[in-house]
């Protein structure tokens, strides 16, 4: 980045046109606020299922001796499928669709099959 010769008051270089332009908004406190407190809402809403998770793995069937491992097949999928996808996405460009929007919509199309077999 190109900087001028001139020092602002503050002692720091003034930017220039260019780079002004190409500064990020800053988030307010509402704006936080208001991210914080949907991201509240949602962990509400994980604490709640997750509470009654063991009991929803036995009313599809599972024995008591199962559910350990299956409270922890979510983790452990994860652990390995989040950064293949990440890999994969960070060398994908799809035009206006970008890096994430395509997987983001094939997981759409191909998961609500897999959760009804």
């Amino acid at each position: 980045m190109r900087r001028c010769k001139t020092r602002s008051l503050n002692g720091r270089y003034a930017r220039t046109d260019g780079e002004r332009a190409m500064e990020k908004p800053r988030q307010g406190f509402w704006g936080l606020w208001n991210i914080s407190f949907g991201f509240f809402g949602i962990q509400i809403g994980f604490a709640l299922q997750n509470a009654n998770m063991s009991r929803i793995f036995q009313s599809l069937g599972a024995d008591l001796d199962r559910l350990p491992g299956l409270w922890v097949a979510a983790p452990l999928t994860g652990l390995l499928v989040q950064p293949i996808v990440g890999h994969l996405s960070d060398r994908t460009w799809l035009g206006r669709l970008g890096r994430r929007r395509p997987y983001f919509l094939a997981a759409a199309r191909f998961s609500p099959p897999s959760h009804c077999s």
